[in-house]
């Protein structure tokens, strides 16, 4: 696990120290202002603002009518320390990453050796379209949601692995799953819809493959608490 560790310091560290020359990018600038003015609308007062008054040349934007809110929230807050926004933001998206390699470990850490997961959490980290929606597309919003997908995989098997040890037994992974997947949609909307729908592909082969322990009952209930703590984690 000392990897591990090392591993979450040094990527979020890398991370931060290469994006001092912050990536001239189609959307990184949008994101920037964002968390300017959700800082300034937090100064005020006004906790979740839908709308921001100086964007559109003046007229006003309800940016937070429809996009996902949460990756602003952290930077805008750091914000309250002394810190710019561009210097908040890049602080915020290295921890993100840094600490994304946390619940990939211990998801890979269920079938693998820790050689193996360490190999496994570095190739997620390093995943090109990851890099891609940091660097070249600006998208800080998709990029900050790869922190949540293996967060919900491992809930999402723990639960499962639980579930026949009773509701005390699956209280925790459960309450995790629900809290994942929460922040997933309040990070990236997109996102989390494609996760929904890779997720109900997930299940649907679970049901449907050849029964192990406990038969095909045992895996629909376990199914159907994977989809309520889902359903939680949405409202």
């Amino acid at each position: 696990m000392v990897g591990g560790w090392l591993l979450v310091a040094l990527s979020g560290l890398a991370l931060f120290v290469v994006t001092a020359a912050w990536p001239d990018t189609p959307d990184g600038l949008f994101h920037l202002h964002r968390v300017r003015a959700l800082h300034e609308a937090l100064r005020m007062g006004v906790l979740y603002p839908r709308w921001f008054s100086d964007f559109a040349f003046g007229y006003g934007y309800p940016v937070l009518n429809y996009y996902a809110p949460a990756t602003y929230y952290g930077p805008a807050l750091l914000g309250f320390v002394g810190l710019a926004p561009l210097l908040a933001t890049r602080l915020a998206l290295a921890l993100l990453f840094g600490l994304s390699a946390v619940p990939m470990y211990l998801l890979a850490r269920q079938w693998c050796a820790p050689s193996a997961a360490l190999l496994g959490t570095a190739v997620y980290l390093c995943f090109p379209y990851r890099l891609y929606d940091l660097f070249v597309r600006g998208a800080l919003p998709e990029f900050a949601a790869f922190f949540w997908l293996p967060l919900i995989v491992l809930a999402a098997v723990r639960l499962a692995a639980r579930w026949p040890h009773g509701w005390a037994a699956r209280a925790l992974p459960a309450a995790l799953l629900a809290v994942a997947w929460c922040g997933l949609i309040l990070t990236h909307n997109l996102t989390a819809v494609m996760a929904v729908i890779g997720g109900l592909l997930v299940l649907a082969i679970a049901l449907v493959a050849p029964a192990g322990t406990g038969g095909r009952p045992a895996r629909l209930a376990m199914a159907t608490g994977v989809v309520a703590a889902t359903l939680t984690g949405m409202l």
